[in-house]
């Protein structure tokens, strides 16, 4: 259970410490999904750049927002159990997104505003979304609940790719006790 706030020091540095914690590992989902997807079709360093502008030939690339779409794809075509048994795991992964978008667009809070949560489990974030300024309280177990979700989501993103490799090593295995 957590501890109210003690005073805005605590809060500003709490504040600073999730939203690097959460930028971070919500940017090594970003960058897993975006290793999966090239991974899965073969696709080298060199010739990713090249495969993002065919598939988004615009300036935007691919967003996280694409890569996860992406992703769903593959796993319903390569592990269409696995959507079965874990039906929120792309929803979770889009939570993260949000989650990082809100911390990623946040406005420093002024330290006057910081009393406000003295004594306080929560705090609120003043974020940017499309030229609107909005206002969104987080506790600190949700805070908690969102970075041990996105280890999950870290972790099956790693188990994914094992058994990715392991599909592609049996199909060219394959094909290669085809030839004459």
């Amino acid at each position: 259970m957590a501890k109210p706030f003690r005073d805005e020091a605590e809060i500003y540095t709490y504040i600073l410490n999730a939203k690097s914690s959460i930028l971070s590992l919500a940017s090594t989902v970003e960058h897993q999904l975006e290793l999966i997807i090239a991974s899965h079709f073969s696709i080298t360093d060199k010739d990713y750049d090249l495969f993002c502008k065919m598939l988004y030939p615009n300036s935007i690339g691919l967003t996280f927002g694409i890569k996860i779409g992406l992703y769903e794809i593959l796993l319903k075509s390569e592990e269409p159990k696995y959507l079965v048994q874990n039906p929120d795991f792309i929803k979770s992964i889009r939570r993260i997104k949000e989650l990082r978008n809100h911390f990623a667009h946040a406005m420093n809070q002024p330290k006057k505003a910081l009393k406000n949560f003295v004594g306080k489990k929560h705090f609120e974030l003043d974020y940017l979304v499309e030229g609107r300024m909005l206002t969104r309280q987080f506790t600190i177990d949700d805070i908690k609940n969102r970075y041990d979700e996105l280890n999950n989501i870290v972790n099956e993103l790693q188990e994914f790719n094992i058994r990715d490799e392991k599909r592609k090593k049996v199909k060219i295995t394959k094909i290669k006790l085809k030839k004459p």
